[in-house]
């Protein structure tokens, strides 16, 4: 992940709005709201519907790039993701509880900005469940002995439509 969330909560504070063309833009910066959004695309919707999510009064012309660009490519829809936000979402609400002892899933969390949020989940504990799972579905099955054990792993805990980690 780059660096560009951390320097926009150092500098920016976690704002509500966006520049562009000399204006200010308010958005929905919640990190459930970009969750939203972020489904929406997973499941085939189109990124000027999600633009007309994500801006909360006017829509500059360039929506969809200043949308895309808030939420970050590391974080959006693709094949080449070793987890999903909907697919794993117990698993990254037990790592968030495990790690800062943050309860996401409470209504204390609405406030959480999404480039909080992107600071938090990007530092997770390498010890946490979530963690651990990551690094299996992304783990080099070419050691022979351990081949087939670590296929049977890494398959249990692949990304399924639905449901956390498979159950």
């Amino acid at each position: 992940m780059d660096n560009r969330y951390g320097e926009m909560l150092l500098y920016g504070g976690g704002d509500d709005f966006i520049f562009s063309g000399g204006r200010k833009f308010y958005v929905c910066c919640g990190f459930r709201s970009v969750l939203r959004i972020i489904r929406f695309i997973e499941e085939g919707g189109d990124t000027e519907t999600a633009a007309d999510m994500f801006f909360l009064y006017d829509k500059p012309e360039n929506a969809v790039d200043l949308m895309l660009g808030f939420i970050g490519k590391d974080y959006l829809p693709s094949d080449k993701k070793a987890f999903s936000f909907y697919g794993d979402a117990a698993l990254i609400a037990g790592a968030f509880m495990q790690c800062y002892g943050i309860d996401i899933l409470s209504h204390s969390a609405d406030s959480l900005h999404w480039h909080k949020f992107c600071s938090l989940f990007a530092s997770l504990d390498g010890e946490c469940a979530f963690s651990k799972i990551i690094r299996c579905r992304c783990a080099d099955f070419e050691a022979a002995p351990l081949r087939m054990a670590a296929r049977r792993i890494a398959g249990k805990y692949r990304i399924r439509k639905g449901s956390a980690y498979g159950v």
